[in-house]
Order: structure tokens, then C-alpha cells, then sequence
């Protein structure tokens, strides 16, 4: 699987990015996932890092890195998860739609992502699709 590739001390710079920004310390996880971006094999840093964009309100920058792993692995859960946050933030709704019709073929019965899919839906006006999804 190529979100594994990471060797062990990836994983454990990843790890400690992951507490720096549970902790409050976006800046400096997103300084530490920059060294470990350098492993583009190793999906989870991009992963994270757009998630951190996401939530700093970096939504371009949110929306290279999880779109980079979904390249490498079009179906990492989590990028799509998070790119489906971007896009509805960015007010791309129907790119936000797409990814998630998409990703529900592989997890038809993921309830975070049917939640996002009926908000997308009712954020575009279509309230039928989104009580289906909800």
C-alpha cells in the first residue's frame, strides 16, 4: 500500500507532528510535515498537512496536498474526507459532490462521508438528495 511506505522514522517524526498540532502548534507540525514531504511515498504527512490548511483557513494550500494524495491513492479515506471539507468551504460544491459520489462507491455506508455528501447536496440546493444521504 503506498500510504505505508514510510520507513520508521517517518512514522515517528509523523507521530510527533500529529501531537505539536493536537497540542495547538500548527505552525510547527506544519514545518516538520515539510521535511517529511521530501518522502512523497509516505502519503500521511500531505494528509495531515492539508487537513492543518484546512482548519488554519489555508484552503489553496489544503486543497494541493490532498489532491497530491489522491493521485498517488485515489481512494485514501482521509484525503478525501478532508478534500470534501475544502471544497465545500471553498464553495465548490459540485467538486465537493463528484469526489463524494465517487467515494461513496468504494464506502457506501461511511456515515462521515454521507453526512458530508447531504450537506453538500442541501448546500446546492438539492434537499431530496441530501435527506436521502442524511
Amino acid at each position: 500500500m503506498i500510504a505505508c511506505s514510510g520507513g520508521e522514522r517517518d512514522y515517528l517524526s509523523y507521530n510527533e507532528a500529529e501531537k505539536l498540532y493536537m497540542k495547538g502548534e500548527s505552525c510547527e507540525a506544519l514545518r516538520l510535515l515539510e521535511r517529511l514531504e521530501d518522502n512523497s511515498s509516505f502519503l500521511k504527512p500531505f494528509v495531515l498537512d492539508g487537513r492543518i490548511n484546512l482548519f488554519l483557513g489555508n484552503y489553496d494550500a489544503a486543497e494541493n496536498k490532498l489532491e497530491y494524495v489522491l493521485e498517488k491513492n485515489p481512494l485514501d479515506f482521509e484525503a478525501v474526507r478532508w478534500l470534501s471539507w475544502v471544497y465545500l468551504r471553498k464553495d465548490e460544491t459540485e467538486k465537493c459532490i463528484r469526489l463524494l459520489k465517487s467515494a461513496l462507491k468504494k464506502y457506501p455506508e461511511e456515515p462521515r462521508l454521507l453526512l458530508l455528501y447531504g450537506n453538500a447536496e442541501k448546500k446546492g440546493g438539492n434537499h431530496t438528495e441530501a435527506a436521502e444521504a442524511y
